[in-house]
């Protein structure tokens, strides 16, 4: 049974006028080959543009600078996005920052919004998740092993993680922990979030570990992610750097993950469409064996 629906004609409006912007503004940065202070150089015109056009941050409420919109107007726009790896940090949403912009926003001090809500959300800042850990199995985060003690009015933090989206190219860390080493605590209520600077002392970058995507030595590209390897040997940072209450770190983080899921499965289907639109035109343009491929 087939899912027939329209979206009304403002925000189709809109969606018309994301596409022709990828297409005719943001596609063709993708064969350059910028340093960091020349992409943003380059990206923050179109930033403004996005922003002029009431297109910033769409996934955040609109007492946070965003449209507050709805999964399925979010998803028709993911997918634009999905077009091309350049468009997320553009439109102002990009991984890891938009999943842990929503996660934070909800619980967030005064303080926690002005240091680092806000100037995430304008794009000043970058952060980092901080959850999986080599030793343990990422199917159960029950398991997590790294753990934040309390030491007055600290915590010091000890442990071990990997596959932390953008490590090392964030200002910021949110790191799961264990804050409650009780044997017989609720094993769903132990974990906490806690905001780490990276340049806090005892924060170790130990490499950005190689993937499909960048198999030999991890390098800087414009819209490109890299996923660290980081220890934390004795970190210690204030306790108001804690997000939400203690033991609230699951809950926090299916806040996080689950919006994020969509956003990026949303995406995934944009980058299929391209590659099927290229597909079809190498099919209709490539002459082998007496006749195009397509026939």
């Amino acid at each position: 049974m087939a899912w027939d629906f329209e979206t009304d004609p403002a925000f189709e409006e809109k969606l018309a006028w994301m596409r022709s912007f990828v297409r005719d503004e943001i596609l063709p940065l993708e064969v350059l080959d910028l340093t960091p202070e020349q992409w943003a150089r380059a990206s923050a015109p179109l930033k403004q543009k996005v922003k002029d056009a009431g297109l910033w941050a769409a996934h955040l409420p609109p007492a946070l600078g965003g449209m507050g919109m709805g999964l399925v107007h979010l998803g028709l726009m993911y997918e634009i996005i999905g077009r091309t790896f350049l468009a997320a940090e553009i439109f102002g949403n990009p991984a890891p920052d938009s999943g842990t912009a929503v996660m934070m926003a909800p619980v967030a001090t005064p303080e926690q919004t002005a240091t680092y809500v806000r100037p995430l959300l304008d794009g000043k800042l970058r952060c980092a998740f901080s959850m999986t850990e080599p030793h343990t199995s990422g199917s159960d985060p029950t398991l997590l092993s790294t753990t934040a003690e309390r030491d007055g009015d600290h915590y010091v933090i000890n442990g071990r993680k990997w596959f932390t989206s953008n490590g090392s190219l964030a200002d910021f860390l949110v790191v799961m922990a264990v804050t409650d080493q009780r044997p017989d605590a609720d094993p769903r209520k132990k974990c906490s979030m806690i905001i780490v600077p990276a340049d806090t002392p005892g924060v170790e970058m130990v490499r950005d570990i190689p993937n499909m995507e960048m198999p030999g030595a991890a390098y800087w590209r414009a819209g490109k992610h890299v996923h660290s390897e980081v220890e934390y040997h004795n970190v210690r940072v204030p306790v108001s750097n804690l997000l939400g209450g203690e033991g609230d770190g699951f809950k926090l983080a299916q806040s996080r993950l689950g919006p994020a899921r969509v956003h990026r499965c949303m995406e995934w289907i944009g980058t299929s469409h391209r590659l099927f639109d290229m597909m079809c035109e190498y099919a209709n343009s490539r002459f082998t064996a007496g006749s195009l491929l397509s026939q």
